[in-house]
C-alpha cells in the first residue's frame, strides 16, 4: 500500500497547483499577435525605404489617380499598396493583440478579422503581380506575408472559439453597485475598531 503525501493546508501551496485559465491559448495569441505586429511594422518601414531604389521608376510623369494603376506604374502601385497593407494591419495586429492579453470577449473576432482583410489584400496582390506584371520574386515575397497572417488567422480563429467556450470574467475595475456596497461594508467595519 502506497503512503498518500500529505496534504497541505497552507493557501499559498494551494494556489501553486492551481489549473491554469481556460483562455491561456488567447492570452498566447495576443502575445504573438503582439510580436508579429511589431515586426511587420519594421518589415513595411524598411521595405518603403528600399523601393525607393529598387522599384523602377515610370518614364511618363501621372496625369491622374487612375494613371496610378497602368501598366507601367503597376510594380510601384503594387509596392505602395503591399507596404501600407503590411504598416497598417501590423498596428492593428499589435491593438489586437493587447486585447487578446488582456481577454476581451470580441478580441479573437477582431483579430480574425483583422488578419482576413490583410490576407485578402496580399492574395490580390500576389495575383496581379503573377498575371498583370509576371513577376515572380515580389509576388514571392507578398506570398511569404500572406503565409504569415494565414497562420496568425488559424490562431485568431481558435483563441475566438475559446473566448466564446470560456468567457472571460466581468471586468473587475467596473464599480458595480455591488461591489460599491461590499466597500461600504468593509469601511464601516474598519471604523468600529477605531472607535473609542
Amino acid at each position: 500500500m502506497n503512503p498518500q503525501p500529505p496534504t497541505s493546508t497552507d493557501p499559498s501551496q494551494a494556489d501553486s497547483g492551481r489549473t491554469p485559465s481556460p483562455r491561456a491559448f488567447a492570452i498566447g495569441t495576443g502575445v504573438a499577435f503582439q510580436t508579429v505586429g511589431g515586426v511587420l511594422v519594421i518589415i513595411a518601414i524598411v521595405a518603403g525605404i528600399i523601393s525607393v531604389w529598387v522599384v523602377p521608376k515610370a518614364s511618363a510623369p501621372l496625369s491622374n489617380w487612375i494613371d496610378f494603376f497602368g501598366k507601367e506604374h503597376l510594380p510601384s502601385a503594387l509596392m505602395t499598396i503591399a507596404t501600407l497593407n503590411t504598416l497598417i494591419g501590423g498596428l492593428a495586429m499589435m491593438a489586437a493583440g493587447v486585447g487578446l492579453q488582456g481577454e476581451r470577449r470580441s478580441s479573437g473576432r477582431v483579430a480574425m478579422l483583422v488578419s482576413g482583410l490583410m490576407i485578402s489584400c496580399y492574395f490580390v496582390i500576389i495575383i496581379t503581380y503573377i498575371v498583370a506584371t509576371g513577376r515572380i520574386l515580389p509576388a514571392l515575397i507578398v506570398f511569404l506575408l500572406y503565409l504569415v497572417t494565414t497562420i496568425m488567422f488559424a490562431l485568431a480563429r481558435v483563441s475566438a472559439t475559446e473566448l466564446r467556450k470560456f468567457p472571460p470574467p466581468p471586468d473587475l475595475n467596473a464599480a458595480t453597485p455591488e461591489i460599491l456596497e461590499e466597500f461600504r461594508q468593509k469601511r464601516l467595519e474598519r471604523l468600529k475598531h477605531y472607535e473609542p
